[in-house]
């Protein structure tokens, strides 16, 4: 069997909802070959799938053809060896409003009933290490890093 030592994975898939399955798929699958624990396998499974409805559903809502005409979607790079998993989301959608000073309370967003909003509190709770830039090109990326808890 092959090493896992730094092992890289690019995956395409277009801004559709149809196509979450693949990324999910794809993620869990490298995370059970890392030796994730079934729970964690499926916390990186589920912060990549809302990564990417996010991008979909925000970062392309203003016109629909953009996202049809676009020729790379979302693209997603894996890399993960026998500690971590590290995915980066990228897109060239509008950029997204990122706020990580620490004020979400999920006890009042449950209280008032919201039933959307909780994509970037899933992302930062269930991975280790979040980072979200936007480069000089214009291209988002979203670097989400796991750790595998030995």
């Amino acid at each position: 069997m092959k090493s896992l030592k730094d092992s890289n994975v690019h995956l395409q898939i277009p801004t559709n909802e149809f196509f979450l399955c693949v990324a999910r798929n794809v993620v869990t699958s490298l995370a059970e070959r890392c030796g994730f624990s079934e729970l964690d396998t499926h916390k990186i499974e589920m912060a990549v799938d809302e990564a990417c409805a996010n991008v979909i559903e925000h970062s392309y809502s203003d016109n629909k053809s953009v996202h049809l005409q676009s020729e790379k979607g979302i693209e997603i790079d894996v890399c993960y060896d026998c500690e971590k998993i590290s995915v980066e989301i990228m897109d060239r959608g509008k950029k997204m409003k990122h706020e990580s000073n620490g004020t979400f309370s999920l006890d009042e967003h449950v209280e008032n009933m919201n039933g959307s909003g909780l994509g970037l509190y899933i992302i930062h709770n269930f991975m280790y290490k979040v980072d979200y830039v936007t480069d000089k090109k214009g291209q988002n990326h979203l670097i989400m890093i796991k750790y595998i808890n030995k």
